[in-house]
């Protein structure tokens, strides 16, 4: 054994189970376990980076056992899952950033380790314990991409033929300063880092880089900050994002603050219900994760401040563990979801009310927008009125536009689409409407048979218009029911007969659709007779149309038949074809008024008409007799 003592160098960063394989080789054992074994130590405390493995190794090598101990990765095996991990150079590491799956190296520092231990041949590569750690991703050396090849913790034969393909790749600000907080080396413009471990660092500079990188495809609205992960990202896309976020993070707080500033403004410019998470997606992320990271509560206060002073943050929100205190600021989607109003609604009502301007989402909160929020929290839409009251659509505008109902001082003048009602207003209305009711009971079946109907019903019996019938209620001049099984509008019922006699007194007069129904003539005769002035008439308004209406009185009829007679009469009387009755009527020398048309049928008594119906008579009583005796 002793003879193979000081035949393998311990190498600048090689950690123990690199030096423990290259101390095989050259002893000609041939398994890495048979050797450990022989050295009084065993594979799993070598792998775990032991204090007794890293003594004995350094004692049968003649190392350094403190650069062997530095440079070795070692195990941590605590009580708890939170305490494990790994520990490199007197540096916390978290389990996650040591790569153990494969081996990654530079093979450039392999090919001149070979070079310079020529007669070592496969001894004389080594690998170095920083490479294990997986924020290190160049080569500080040659300014390569580090390779993975190969199953950990053994090195493949060809790295010769990788360094023929490397990927140049320069270290970032954050893998060299890791690299020299790790090496006890001096580092310079990140004290208020030094508290953090070096995974922390690490995770926190990616993070950041990540939200700068996006910075403005998250502007544009074209990635949501909240699915950004640095987890997604490749090697390279970490390696980048490290180095973007270390330009920032180098520069002290105050750039971090500035950064934290303008993702909130971005955040209020699309407004939505703000939440950490939408506004710094992976760097709230990596804040959450860690919260019994003292170092890092100086960061989470900063950013729970600027988030709090500046973005319309829910009052119930938690950020960081920490319940927010009230914001002076809000959003549209804030504030409907403590009203129960839909945004886009609540935002033309506070366009209306001057609270906010077109296309602002977010703003300011002061005593008169408060008022006026509490105002429109009290008030309804057409439909939701509508709903409250029991009335269709149709009776709702109708009841808008004659004014009974009112739109609210939120939604303008009553003629804007964005009309709103007060729920103070609606009960009023219906309180004027039932304040003389009368409970009937046996529902819409006992109120048919005692003649009476809802309002848009009895005004389609009483021909006028339901604003109508609500202002006679309102003026007491006809008396209502209501239904016990309904409610609101719909429940109110009224006497169309008692309307019509309110509305339009003890008409006498009959339109021409009624004369002509009343006689049995025609349409198109009865207007004949008021043109041609035989039936005199008076214009009046249709109450349904308010159009001018020719009205013909009963007294007007009376005339017209004591004056004339029609030659329908004799047709019906003496049962005889019109054609023969009116030769008969022409050949007694009677003449109609009028030649031709329809005055044709008209016939003057004065001018022997009624003679001329007892001759006609008396010549078909003729007639009949003789027939019977032939």
């Amino acid at each position: 054994m002793n003879a193979w003592r000081a035949k393998v160098p311990l190498g600048d960063g090689e950690d123990l189970v690199s030096f423990c394989r290259r101390m095989a080789i050259v002893s000609g054992s041939p398994t890495l376990g048979g050797f450990l074994t022989d050295i009084g130590t065993t594979m799993l405390q070598v792998v775990h980076g032991t204090d007794d493995a890293v003594r004995i190794a350094a004692e049968f090598g003649q190392a350094d056992v403190d650069r062997l101990r530095a440079a070795t990765v070692m195990r941590v095996l605590g009580d708890s899952a939170h305490a494990r991990g790994y520990r490199f150079n007197g540096h916390p590491v978290a389990q996650g950033h040591v790569e153990r799956s494969v081996m990654r190296f530079c093979p450039l520092c392999l090919a001149e380790d070979q070079a310079r231990w020529p007669n070592l041949h496969e001894a004389a590569p080594f690998i170095r314990g920083e490479w294990q750690l997986k924020w290190m991703r160049a080569c500080p050396v040659h300014a390569v991409a580090l390779v993975a090849d190969g199953k950990w913790p053994a090195i493949g034969q060809d790295f010769g033929s990788l360094a023929e393909n490397v990927v140049p790749l320069p270290p970032s600000g954050m893998e060299t300063y890791l690299r020299h907080r790790a090496t006890a080396k001096p580092t310079s413009g990140s004290e208020w880092l030094e508290g953090l471990h070096l995974n922390s660092i690490a995770d926190f500079c990616e993070s950041v880089g990540l939200i700068v990188k996006m910075e403005h495809e998250v502007a544009a609205d074209k990635v949501k900050v909240r699915k950004l992960s640095i987890y997604s990202l490749s090697p390279a896309e970490r390696h980048a994002a490290g180095d973007m976020g270390w330009q920032i993070l180098s520069q002290g707080p105050e750039m971090l603050k500035h950064l934290v500033e303008r993702f909130t403004a971005m955040a209020c410019a699309r407004g939505g219900i703000m939440k950490p998470g939408g506004i710094l997606g992976p760097l709230n992320f990596y804040l959450s994760m860690r919260p019994n990271d003292k170092a890092l509560q100086g960061i989470r206060d900063m950013i729970r401040t600027v988030i709090a002073a500046s973005t319309p943050i829910n009052p119930s929100t938690q950020i960081f563990g920490v319940k927010v205190d009230a914001s002076s600021m809000t959003s549209l989607h804030v504030m409907a979801k403590a009203t129960g109003m839909h945004y886009k609604r609540l935002g033309k009502l506070l366009i209306l009310g001057g609270a906010i301007s077109h296309g602002e989402r977010v703003f300011r909160v002061d005593e008169r927008t408060n008022a006026l929020v509490r105002e429109i929290a009290e008030t309804m839409s057409l439909k939701q009125a509508g709903v409250y009251i029991n009335a269709s659509r149709v009776q709702m505008v109708l009841l808008v536009r004659s004014g009974i109902l009112q739109a609210s001082a939120v939604g303008g003048d009553g003629r804007n689409a964005e009309r709103s009602f007060a729920k103070r207003d609606l009960d009023e209305f219906l309180a004027r409407l039932t304040k003389d009711q009368k409970m009937i009971k046996g529902g819409v079946g006992t109120m048919a048979q005692s003649g009476l109907a809802t309002i848009p019903f009895a005004a389609r019996k009483a021909r006028c218009s339901a604003v109508d019938i609500v202002r006679l209620i309102f003026e007491g001049r006809i008396c209502i029911a209501t239904d016990q099984d309904d409610y609101g509008y719909m429940s109110v019922y009224v006497s169309p007969a008692d309307i019509r006699g309110i509305l339009y007194g003890s008409r006498t007069g009959l339109s021409l659709h009624e004369v002509a129904k009343q006689r049995g003539w025609g349409e198109n005769f009865v207007t004949f007779l008021v043109n041609e002035s035989f039936l005199a008439f008076e214009v009046v308004e249709n109450p349904i149309t308010r159009l001018k209406q020719r009205m013909v009185k009963p007294e007007s009829l009376r005339e017209f038949d004591e004056k004339y007679i029609l030659i329908d009469e004799f047709i019906g009387q003496f049962r005889r074809h019109h054609v023969d009755v009116r030769k008969e009527i022409s050949r007694l020398g009677v003449k109609p008024v009028r030649d031709s048309g329809i005055g044709s049928r008209i016939y003057e008594r004065s001018n022997g008409a009624g003679w001329a119906a007892i001759k006609i008579r008396a010549l078909l009583d003729y007639e009949a007799s003789r027939a019977q005796h032939n």
